[in-house]
């Protein structure tokens, strides 16, 4: 997909452009550090509001608890069509209980909403963890009739590694389950940079499993439609990596969301902002 306003450093395919073989450690490590683009390099306030954000939701909503999700659904005769949320934290951080508040907006425009659990690094390898994501999106869809769902309107969604794993999930269930779309926020695509850097001392990555689990890698012929979003306040690293997965996407709307940065971000997943209006299109155009 030709994306308006961007191109490849070097010309051609944005996946063969790696301006990051250039760089040392430590500038990869902070390139791949989405604090650092804070004014105050503090994300410890983002965290707190995620959490203080989900406490209201549960208490606002019904719910359905299981151990690898948490389900909102609408009132209403259903079936209702589901945004699947993976949370972010580089695989080693937060938790589903983190990932709440979108449903809030979700669910006030008739759209289920799961936040999902996985076990996070170091107790599960990155491979255990792409694969719980998988299991969780295969079990909500095994169970649609009992939960009132719409098996053929499943969105996965993500943000920073929840993107990563959106787009994972996505790619492993192709041909098996339908996937209507995706929604991915600030994500990281090709793995591979993070290798050398202290973020991969609690995943544990070598280059054989950074490749294995790059979706940027995969064959995407058949990758559904979708929305690849990153913040105006990003790292050069994370804005170029949503750029050159959704420039090999066959059908990907993307852009860069406004006064945002890597962290409030998802705030505007299912509010009425861009980002917001551009996800229940999405909704409101699936066959």
């Amino acid at each position: 997909m030709e994306i308006p306003g961007v191109s490849g450093e070097s010309g051609g395919d944005l996946r063969l452009n790696r301006p990051w073989r250039e760089m040392t450690r430590a500038e990869l490590e902070r390139a791949y550090s989405p604090s650092q683009a804070l004014p105050d390099r503090d994300l410890t306030p983002f965290l707190e509001r995620y959490e203080h954000l989900s406490a209201r939701t549960y208490s606002a909503l019904a719910h359905i608890e299981t151990p690898q999700y948490d389900l909102f659904l609408p009132e209403g005769p259903g079936p209702f069509p589901l945004m699947i949320f993976y949370h972010g934290g580089y695989w080693q951080q937060l938790g589903k209980r983190d990932a709440a508040f979108p449903a809030m907006g979700a669910v006030a425009r008739g759209v289920a909403f799961a936040t999902v659990d996985y076990t996070l690094a170091p107790k599960a390898s990155l491979d255990q963890i792409v694969e719980e994501c998988v299991e969780v999106a295969s079990n909500l869809h095994t169970d649609v009739q009992h939960l009132n769902l719409d098996p053929q309107k499943f969105i996965l969604a993500g943000s920073s590694a929840g993107a990563h794993l959106a787009a994972s999930v996505c790619t492993r269930l192709a041909g098996q389950i339908p996937i209507a779309g995706t929604v991915l926020l600030s994500g990281v695509y090709d793995l591979e940079p993070l290798v050398e850097t202290y973020i991969n001392d609690a995943v544990g990555m070598d280059i054989t499993t950074a490749k294995r689990n790059s979706p940027i890698l995969e064959n995407l012929s058949a990758f559904p439609p979708s929305i690849v979003t990153w913040g105006e306040v990003e790292t050069d690293a994370f804005k170029r990596q949503s750029r050159a997965f959704a420039e090999a996407l066959p059908d990907a709307q993307t852009f860069e969301t406004p006064g945002r940065n890597h962290f409030d971000i998802v705030e505007d997943l299912t509010s009425d902002s861009l980002l917001g209006r551009a996800v229940f299109d999405l909704f409101d155009h699936l066959p």
